[in-house]
């Protein structure tokens, strides 16, 4: 009986190792959300000065919300996020990248998903959303 149980059990494993490798195999596109099909888009970027006004005072706006909000909730985490974002974007401006390139830099976005602390969980990120609230923000 228990030799009837191990040759199941590893029929199982095998059928599951096998789809997984497939699916693996198969799979012709990993990336993060498909940035780079909204990347090449030709808009109208407002300048570098602009750009860091109008993130300044939407960085007010969203650490007034993250002071009433109870940390861990979605709400929460989805506006730590946006901020973590336009942050990083306006160092980098102040630092003298174009808001062109910052917009659209994958790894900017890539550093955002982390949300500051390695000892923490990172926060589920909506690299689309994110991507897309930055476009409508920084674009006339």
């Amino acid at each position: 009986m228990k030799k009837a149980m191990v040759k199941r059990g590893l029929r199982v494993f095998s059928a599951v190792f096998i789809l997984f490798g497939t699916l693996l195999l198969t799979a012709t596109r990993a990336d993060a959300q498909g940035l780079d099909d909204m990347q090449g888009q030709n808009l109208n970027w407002v300048s570098e000065a602009e750009a860091m006004v109008v993130l300044e005072a939407q960085m007010e706006l969203l650490g007034n919300d993250l002071a009433v909000l109870t940390p861990g909730t979605p709400t929460y985490n989805d506006i730590l996020n946006h901020f973590t974002y336009y942050k990083l974007i306006y160092s980098e401006l102040e630092d003298g990248q174009t808001t062109t390139k910052l917009a659209t830099d994958k790894n900017l976005l890539n550093v955002s998903m982390a949300n500051g602390s390695q000892d923490t969980a990172p926060i589920p990120v909506n690299l689309n959303q994110l991507y897309s609230d930055a476009v409508a923000l920084l674009t006339n």
